[in-house]
């Protein structure tokens, strides 16, 4: 039905099993080809389709799905994530969900509206087999399974049409260069004076945002007893629980920027105990990229450029991030925020961090964090300040860390909402947010960020 409650137009396209027909009655699906176009011209290219993503981990007992369905076969209907997974087996998830008889074969899906099932029967009360405890549906992951075991008895035309249906087959890390791992000597840093509170102008002084009480203890001393680690243009403040940054802090200015090459050689910073610093060990063999907090190119500007390229690769300035967020539009806001301010000069204060909570997932002795967020503020042509923050998952990413997928999701949030979560304090920057403590925005595309 369209929004008016008027019944849309039906398209119908003939099944063609001469072509491709595979069943299975333990997983109860098959899979069978459609034709092309319909009787009245129309493609069925013009209609897209859902990937079938054969990796685990797309969820988790006790998170929610939502199931688009044809009832009794009547028209569609969408029982929306009101339904709990109580169970998950090698082939096989349960959950509670609205659907009636006629339901079966429908798509099941998780939060970022992946598909990880087939809706395939209710399960029975085994003390009264007339009542239903809850809804089955035939995981996504065994079909695939199923099917590239099947592969070897097809030709190479139908295998080709099986991999136009799955993503994620075989999905491993590209091979990178091999990591050198040094440490410079404390000559190196004599200068390095760090981020400039005044960056933007005397009369627009950014200060290091304050720690809650609670987490104050927390922060990791330099050896020579001080907290914040200064480099070429930027800071960083350190967790001692958790081997991971705080927050960073980084001056850009448009104006100087320069390119300079980068290289594999990553650093373990001599000022702070290496106890406090999350090394090699934990990003070898696996999808975790070592995310630099502040991104290499923004502190490479002025006749420091190389100093601050180099001081980028310090393990310090790094967080364990899947590849498949580091490598998307996270990398691209702050290229977005500088091209479009207005400030005159263009110049812009950046602070990045990790989201640390309790129930974070440990992998290899580290606890992963789950989310990350980022505060620009710059200078606007009125010559008033403006400071917007913007937080992204990697949840449904790091999950199972040998078999991830996942979408990751931006939302552009009111700074209450960082200080909130973190525990940090950045006292009147809140004054300049052009969100509202009550709103946030998802960032879909550089046009959907308000400054």
């Amino acid at each position: 039905m369209d929004l008016n409650l008027n019944e849309r137009l039906k398209k119908s396209f003939r099944l063609t099993p001469e072509r491709f027909f595979i069943t299975d009655q333990k997983l109860d699906f098959t899979l069978v080809a459609v034709e092309e176009v319909a009787d009245d011209g129309t493609k069925l290219s013009d209609f897209g389709f859902l990937p079938l993503i054969s990796q685990t981990g797309k969820v988790l007992v006790g998170e929610y799905v939502s199931i688009i369905q044809h009832p009794s076969g009547e028209h569609k209907a969408i029982a929306i994530r009101e339904n709990k997974i109580w169970d998950i087996f090698d082939d096989y998830i349960h959950y509670s969900t609205d659907t009636m008889p006629g339901s079966s074969g429908s798509p099941v899906f998780n939060d970022e509206w992946i598909v990880i099932a087939l809706h395939h029967a209710g399960v029975p009360d085994p003390e009264n087999p007339s009542e239903f405890i809850a809804n089955e549906g035939i995981r996504i992951s065994a079909i695939i399974k199923f099917l590239e075991e099947q592969s070897a008895t097809l030709n190479d035309e139908l295998k080709l049409l099986i991999n136009d249906l799955v993503q994620g087959r075989n999905v491993t890390k590209e091979p990178s260069e091999e990591m050198i791992v040094e440490e410079l000597s404390d000559a190196w840093y004599e200068d390095s004076t760090g981020y400039d509170t005044k960056f933007l102008g005397e009369n627009h002084e950014v200060l290091l945002p304050a720690f809650r009480s609670d987490i104050e203890q927390d922060i990791a001393q330099l050896k020579d007893g001080s907290n914040v680690l200064h480099y070429t243009h930027f800071s960083i403040v350190m967790s001692k629980s958790r081997r991971l940054a705080y927050f960073t802090v980084v001056n850009i200015d448009g104006n100087q920027m320069k390119d300079v090459g980068r290289n594999n050689n990553w650093y373990l910073d001599p000022r702070i105990e290496t106890d406090y610093q999350c090394g090699p060990e934990l990003y070898k063999n696996n999808d975790l990229d070592r995310g630099h907090l502040v991104r290499r190119r923004d502190p490479v500007w002025g006749d420091t450029a190389e100093k601050a390229n180099k001081n980028t690769f310090h393990f310090t300035n790094c967080a364990p991030q899947h590849s498949n967020l580091n490598q998307k539009i996270w990398l691209d806001l702050e290229n977005y925020i500088l091209h479009n301010a207005e400030n005159w000069n263009l110049k812009v204060t950046v602070f990045t961090g990790p989201v640390f909570r309790v129930d974070d997932i440990v992998y290899r002795d580290v606890q992963i964090p789950a989310e990350f967020w980022k505060i620009a503020i710059m200078v606007k042509e009125n010559g008033n300040l403006s400071a917007t923050a913007y937080l992204q998952t990697q949840k449904n990413l790091i999950e199972d860390l040998e078999f991830a997928y996942g979408e990751y999701k931006t939302y552009q949030v009111p700074i209450s909402r960082i200080e909130e979560i973190t525990g940090l304090n950045f006292g009147c920057l809140r004054n300049h947010d052009p969100i509202t403590p009550l709103n946030s925005n998802v960032i879909e595309a550089p046009g959907d960020i308000k400054l």
